[in-house]
């Protein structure tokens, strides 16, 4: 039978200047029951102890469930530390606003059944909002990163690895630039809806002919 693979298709939202100081990153997501973390918690809390990093923190409960939210301790933990801005329930436009106004997304989480079927949405947002993301390497968007130079893949438990990225980031204001223009690329030329829904329109020809 005829197919196509259609890509999450997301409009483009105009790069904003990141902000001033620090590295600013962001991790987002649901909690389940099975979340961890993983190894990315130990990899930023040294740059949050030294003030090189502000990470932003937006996680909730799953929509589907009716458990009350309860955090890891490794995330109750970062939560405390004085540089973790956490925030609450956002307004999708409100959520991709303070994207574009970050510098690195971290999407990284423990290799599981659930994550290796998963669509992660908040990687292909983050993408959409010119934000380069520090992701696993066995997803549907991980190629994406890497073949568009859009951040950086790292193994889901190397906390070394994700340490010498963040690093790297701090240090290397150009190389994050250009990571940055990867992200750019990726928000224009694959996630913008008349590219990602491309295949769909083809396949729809074929069908029809």
């Amino acid at each position: 039978l005829p197919h196509a693979v259609v890509t999450l298709p997301v409009p483009p939202l105009p790069a904003a200047a990141p902000a001033d100081g620090p590295l600013h990153a962001v991790v987002s997501g649901y909690i389940q029951p099975w979340s961890q973390p993983g190894a990315w918690v130990d990899a930023v809390l040294p740059l949050l102890d030294d003030g090189s990093l502000v990470l932003h923190l937006l996680v909730t409960r799953h929509w589907g469930s009716k458990a009350e939210l309860t955090m890891p301790p490794a995330l109750e933990r970062l939560a405390a530390n004085p540089n973790v801005v956490r925030h609450g329930q956002l307004a999708f436009g409100d959520f991709r606003r303070l994207l574009a106004r970050c510098h690195l997304s971290i999407d990284v989480f423990e290799r599981n059944p659930e994550r290796e079927l998963a669509m992660v949405t908040r990687s292909v947002v983050a993408l959409s909002c010119g934000l380069p993301v520090m992701h696993v390497g066995f997803t549907e968007v991980s190629d994406i990163i890497a073949d568009n130079g859009a951040g950086w893949i790292v193994e889901h438990d190397d906390g070394e690895a994700m340490a010498a990225v963040l690093r790297e980031v701090v240090a290397d204001p150009a190389r994050l630039a250009r990571a940055r223009e990867g992200a750019v690329r990726v928000a224009r030329e694959v996630f913008e809806p008349a590219a990602a829904t491309a295949p769909l329109h083809d396949l729809l020809e074929t069908i029809c002919r």
